[in-house]
């Protein structure tokens, strides 16, 4: 099982630093770009190859997003389990410490086999083109009298399971792209079957295995792009009614809407769908028990655009307070870490804020880690399969070691010289001021020199303050010793730091939000009087509310020709600084560009 484990977590990674392509080319069942972001948040539990089978099944359960997500979650779930006692094939297989090689790939095609059939019966109107494809093929395995092809023969059978379904769906067809949720799953079982059978030769650039099919075409807009995206939990109430409600089930669960996907687990339904009428869901659902979770969200719609393509693409740590979606906007990628909460482990872009504060307030354990080396070099080789000539601008060096990973790689893979890395020397929001900048520079600049020159100027004089509530949680976590300047015995104070190339370095310390907020604007006045200041930073832990009313309009009367971006502060620095933290970060017009709109 452990086998199984560790080549399960490298396949998620290997999935994960693909989320970019997988959103760019969902297209069905609608084309709203979350294909990539659904499978990454479902299948984040099992990254912990470590943890024991039922907890990571458990965290499998609840983390189940979206319709691929639910999907993969019923497929993944006797992965976690014992073998099907119902399977004769698997029950022949020996048991010992020395069970044969055929006997352990026998054990392993019993389990995808028992999870075909679960991931098919989840889905109320199985579709032939999608997901459900590459599963049924990994499934066939077990019926022949070898149950696992040759590592090379294998990738190339589920490769041409992936190719085939550009052309049997309709949306697949008019955008002239592959089903992103049985690509997302092939990335997947291309790093499971590469740690699995230990050959890392299977691992192939996905342009040179599906030519022409990774760029999605304008689509006609349907009756099913419209409406909401709901997720919720019934509870079976036999009580409620005179039938059964599992002879009920099919007949009312089919009235609900497009795209049921439903999971059980003895009496709880666990179902997503898509549907414009909620209240009729709710309505029809009374008879089968009592809904316990509900949740819904617009079907938002994106059509696959990008900003116009600058000199080279942008890469940038999320540790960077840039939220995915203004990062999207601004044609950036993003390396996410990992927010440990509880023991469970999520990228820190897919986290709710809330969940974290609140867990810090009550003094849960919650922590960070970075990506695996392994997972950083997949984004970095699948960056630039996507968008070519790459620049990663990473967090200072002082902070992480992904400058250090980034550089090795390069030097090992990076033949063709499309992968420029830079240390910012910064973290936070002045790492997000310099990538802003830098992403808007990028669509204007004619070359890659000039690029670099405004990039290093812009390291040099953006500047940040973070507004520390207490230093209880840097002190939890050992980092106070590591700030310069920083006496001790200041648990009473509000510290004032700000990250610079070196590290931390601590900027004094008031009494109340009143002076963090006199120290925050005299700073921006000292700025503006040297230089304009095209862009300021705004950045809240759990504490939106207030910035927005008592220190925005502030900043905004001080510098009424600035663009003011309320932002949440990125979760690795919220994590470690703690709730009520927030932070200030600016930038002045670096010499030379003053007709540069930046």
């Amino acid at each position: 099982m452990k086998r199984i484990r560790a080549a399960c977590a490298a396949g998620y990674e290997r999935m994960a630093a693909r989320t970019d392509l997988l959103d760019q080319i969902n297209v069905f069942p609608v084309a709203d770009a979350d294909t990539g972001v659904n499978l990454r948040l479902s299948l984040a539990p099992l990254r912990d190859a470590a943890s024991e089978d039922a907890q990571c099944l458990a965290r499998l359960q609840s983390h189940a997003t979206g319709n691929s997500g639910n999907i993969a979650v019923a497929f993944f779930t006797p992965l976690l389990g014992p073998p099907d006692p119902s399977d004769t094939k698997a029950g022949t297989a020996g048991t010992g410490l020395h069970s044969t090689q055929e006997e352990v790939h026998t054990k392993l095609t019993s389990k995808l086999a028992a999870g075909n059939r679960l991931a098919r019966q989840a889905v109320l109107a199985p579709k032939n083109g999608t997901m459900l494809d590459l599963l049924e093929h990994l499934a066939s395995f077990h019926n022949t009298a070898v149950p696992l092809p040759a590592g090379h023969n294998l990738v190339e059978d589920l490769a041409e399971t992936v190719r085939a379904t550009a052309q049997i769906l309709p949306q697949l067809r008019q955008a002239g792209v592959v089903d992103a949720g049985a690509l997302g799953l092939f990335f997947f079982f291309e790093g499971f079957f590469a740690t699995y059978l230990q050959d890392t030769s299977l691992l192939r650039p996905a342009h040179g295995l599906f030519p022409g099919l990774l760029k999605p075409k304008p689509l006609l807009a349907s009756d099913e792009d419209k409406g909401l995206c709901i997720s919720l939990t019934l509870e079976s109430n036999t009580n409620r009614d005179a039938r059964d409600p599992a002879q009920a089930e099919p007949a009312v669960l089919a009235q609900l809407g497009s795209s049921v996907v439903v999971r059980r687990d003895g009496s709880t339904l666990r179902l997503h769908l898509h549907s414009q009428t909620p209240e009729k869901v709710q309505e029809r659902l009374q008879d089968l028990g009592t809904i316990t979770r509900w949740h819904t969200e617009p079907i938002s719609l994106q059509q696959h655009s990008r900003p116009a393509p600058g000199l080279l693409h942008l890469l940038c740590d999320a540790a960077g307070s840039l939220p995915r979606t203004l990062a999207q906007q601004e044609g950036i990628s993003l390396l996410d870490s990992y927010v440990v909460c509880d023991g469970e482990a999520k990228p820190e872009t897919l986290w709710d804020p809330a969940t974290i504060y609140s867990a810090l307030r009550q003094g849960k354990k919650v922590s960070t880690a970075q990506a695996s080396a392994f997972e950083r070099q997949q984004l970095f080789a699948s960056t630039i399969e996507l968008y070519g000539s790459t620049l990663y601008l990473c967090v200072g060096s002082a902070y992480t070691g992904n400058h250090g990973t980034a550089l090795a790689w390069k030097q090992e893979h990076d033949t063709k010289d499309q992968f420029t890395v830079v240390d910012s020397g910064a973290a936070s929001g002045r790492l997000a001021c310099i990538a802003l900048m830098a992403a808007r520079a990028n669509r204007r600049v004619a070359t890659k020199e000039a690029l670099l020159t405004l990039i290093n100027t812009l390291c040099q004089n953006c500047e940040e303050y973070v507004f520390l509530d207490t230093l209880r949680y840097l002190a939890a976590g050992g980092r106070v010793s590591k700030i310069r300047g920083l006496a001790g015995g200041l648990l009473g104070l509000k510290p004032i730091i700000s990250p610079q190339q070196e590290g931390v370095r601590s900027m004094g310390v008031v009494r109340s939000q009143s002076g963090q907020k006199d120290f925050a604007l005299e700073r921006m006045r000292t700025l503006a009087k040297r230089s304009r200041v095209p862009l300021v930073l705004l950045q809240y832990s759990d504490n939106e509310d207030w910035l927005q009313q008592e220190v925005l309009p502030l900043v905004q009367e001080l510098l009424p020709s600035s663009e003011i971006l309320l932002l949440p502060l990125s979760l690795t620095s919220g994590v470690h600084m703690g709730p009520g933290t927030w932070a200030l970060a600016a930038c002045p017009q670096p010499t030379g560009t003053e007709t540069m709109e930046i």
